[in-house]
């Protein structure tokens, strides 16, 4: 494959070449190169955009199946690169990764797929003092089906290549540490017909070193459609999420789930269609044999076995990341607050009441599923436990209520993270659960943590917590996220994503508030920029039987989880405010655009009355899949490995998400988003 690489990147000298200023060279070749078959690229240049036209003719007797290929030379060293949403200068962090990193494998650079990446087939390359980039058109489905490329120059520049058709090589990435073979498509072109395709160009100044990316999106965003049309309204979207949090919670004939313990099941709906019939299960048959469901049959067979004292920590059953039994918790009583409902405000109280008297050791710290064995505690668990135990006194407090048996129990956890913080500001991201100590410091999931100190400052002022948090800031942006990465933010990945830096957002616009310093008015608006770089924007074309067609279901608004984990999800649902809080302070309409499509992008995909058999399996009103399929890349599936398809993995963490964003957004801001995605009935 290198030596069939190396021809290719001969031929494309010998296409047309075109210098179009700054240094930008552009050329159009065939592989392979057939007498009577010609390749010009066709520039048009607005300043320091580019509108690129590829034209590919067969002046010969006889059709012919080829490749296409654009490349693009800016000509100038490059200190970084960048594919969004799948290569970030290498993808050098994380630990024992099997998945795409640096420019080429084995020799041969990676092609990637378009729907693979936020933007169609985008390459970017920078230094302090450029940025330019290359990505293709979906003016029509022949410019839009494509993938991209890099290839590093013995100058330290990069060509930038769009391939038409698709290519994935060396080998295509398509599930979680796992490689398959790589994809080859070809063209035909009949006897004096011709082949186009169009691509778009930029190049700009980086305002901040190592973050050229945002000037870039800007041009993207305006260049491709990304229409979503919204299927709900704000309101009816509460609903349904709402529904689906009352039929996750998990309650025995006396109020509890085993042995005095109030909790949600949100994975319980985990349906596993092997060894079903065709036709399927209703809800109704899994709950009478739950051991059909894959994600409770463990919790049966362990329920079997309980001595006196014992209780289940079972899949959804975790504070923090996907599980978030606080977070559904507190919204049941927000939620009871503001609807009068007593018993909404009782389940809640019973969940946080129920985990602190049965699932914390003796230093304070909580229990979660996801301690393998090793009483454990992640960064995401510790940070949630602080930040929706200090909420739930305020919101408490705000109703006149006794909230003290709460911040007792969030105080020993504050405490044990303080003491873990090293003078560097480095705080843990593993803790032993027992005895509190740090385990390790790895990546940036610490943010998690700085989220919840932010929350615990907010309720009590405790003079110790700036300080901290300043430092951390001072650290966690100087080794990553300064150099536009921030790693180890998705529990079950150790790669670069973009997980991690919600929490730097959230926390940088509460010290901005707080101090008024700058600084991290320039933090919040680094964590946008880099959050957006996983925003998909596109809508890749599907087929009818593709489950993106079948249930109507749209990628652009989506959040690309990973490096590791090529799907999408709802994530970003959670910075709805922060967003709307730049776009204000910037005067940047940009930042309300992105909140109105994935908010857009969140009213798709629900069960409900009439449409909630998926897959032959009934699913619970207002539950969803937890991550979508755009490209070849496909984990805990339920039909095969394919794009475009969906799993049926429920979980209700984005319900929560959703819920939480409109319950604290300014009644404006709220106004605005009801009218802005009013559904067109």
């Amino acid at each position: 494959m290198k030596k069939l690489y190396n021809i290719l990147i001969s031929l494309l000298l010998l296409g047309s070449t075109i210098a179009c200023g700054d240094n930008v060279v552009f050329y159009a070749s065939t592989l392979p190169v057939i007498e009577g078959v010609t390749a010009e690229v066709l520039p048009s240049r607005n300043g320091d955009e580019w509108d690129l036209t590829v034209r590919v003719k067969n002046t010969t007797d006889k059709p012919v199946t080829i490749k296409v290929a654009l490349a693009a030379e800016p000509r100038f060293k490059a200190t970084s690169f960048l594919i969004p949403g799948i290569n970030y200068n290498g993808n050098a962090f994380g630990e024992n990764l099997n998945l795409p990193q640096g420019w080429e494998m084995n020799g041969e650079p990676w092609i990637f797929a378009y729907d693979r990446g936020s933007i169609p087939s985008c390459t970017i390359t920078e230094n302090r003092d450029r940025v330019f980039a290359l990505f293709a058109s979906d003016r029509d489905e022949a410019s839009y089906k494509s993938s991209c490329s890099l290839e590093r120059l013995e100058d330290g520049s990069f060509r930038h290549l769009i391939y038409w058709p698709i290519i994935e090589a060396p080998l295509c990435y398509s599930n979680k540490m796992q490689f398959t073979e790589r994809i080859d498509n070809y063209i035909t072109i009949a006897a004096g017909e011709e082949f186009v395709a169009s691509a778009h160009a930029c190049q700009g100044r980086p305002r901040w070193e190592g973050y050229g990316f945002a000037e870039v999106f800007p041009v993207a965003w305006r260049k491709i459609d990304h229409t979503v049309p919204a299927q709900w309204s704000v309101d009816e979207v509460l609903a349904l999420d709402k529904r689906y949090q009352d039929w996750s919670r998990c309650q025995d004939e006396n109020g509890y789930w085993y042995e005095g313990i109030v909790d949600d099941m949100v994975f319980r709906a985990g349906y596993s269609k092997t060894g079903l019939s065709d036709d399927g299960y209703t809800i109704p048959f899994y709950e009478q044999h739950p051991e059909r469901n894959r994600w409770n049959k463990d919790v049966v067979e362990r329920a079997k076995r309980l001595k006196e004292g014992e209780y289940i920590e079972s899949f959804g059953r975790d504070i923090g990341f996907a599980g978030q039994t606080f977070h559904i918790a507190r919204l049941a009583m927000e939620y009871g607050f503001r609807n009068n409902s007593q018993e909404d405000i009782d389940y809640g109280l019973k969940v946080f009441r129920s985990w602190i008297a049965a699932r914390r050791y003796e230093s304070g710290i909580f229990t979660s599923n996801r301690d393998r064995g090793t009483n454990n505690r992640d960064a995401s668990n510790m940070g949630w436990s602080i930040s929706e135990l200090s909420r739930i006194v305020m919101l408490l407090n705000k109703h006149g209520m006794d909230g003290s048996e709460f911040l007792d129990a969030v105080k020993p956890i504050v405490e044990i993270v303080i003491k873990g913080v090293r003078e560097d500001g480095a705080i843990g991201s593993i803790w032993n659960g027992p005895t509190g100590e740090v385990v390790n410091y790895n990546g940036d999931s610490a943010g998690f943590v700085m989220m919840g100190l932010a929350r615990y400052h907010q309720l009590t002022g405790d003079e110790r917590i700036l300080p901290i948090l300043e430092r951390a800031f001072d650290y966690y942006y100087t080794k990553d996220i300064n150099h536009f990465r921030c790693y180890g933010g998705a529990m079950d990945c150790s790669s670069i994503d973009k997980e991690g830096i919600h929490p730097f957002f959230t926390t940088a616009k509460y010290m901005y508030e707080v101090t008024a310093d700058k600084i991290y008015l320039e933090y919040a608006r680094k964590a946008a920029w880099y959050f957006v770089s996983w925003l998909y924007i596109h809508n890749p074309i599907y087929g009818p039987n593709d489950d993106f067609t079948l249930y109507n279901w749209l990628p652009a608004g989506a959040n690309i989880i990973g490096v590791e984990h090529s799907a999408v999800d709802e994530y970003g649902i959670i910075l709805l405010n922060e967003l709307l809080w730049l776009a204000k302070v910037d005067n940047e309409p940009l930042w309300r655009e992105v909140v109105e499509l994935m908010w857009r992008n969140g009213t798709q995909g629900f069960a409900y009355e009439g449409r909630n058999i998926w897959h032959g399996l009934e699913r619970p009103i207002g539950s969803k899949n937890e991550a979508w399929f755009p490209c070849e890349w496909n984990k805990y599936a339920t039909v095969g490995r394919k794009r475009g398809a969906v799993n049926d993995h429920l979980t209700a963490w984005a319900g929560a998400y959703r819920t939480t964003s409109i319950y604290e957004m300014e009644e404006s801001d709220l106004q605005w988003l009801r009218e802005a995605t009013k559904p067109e009935r």
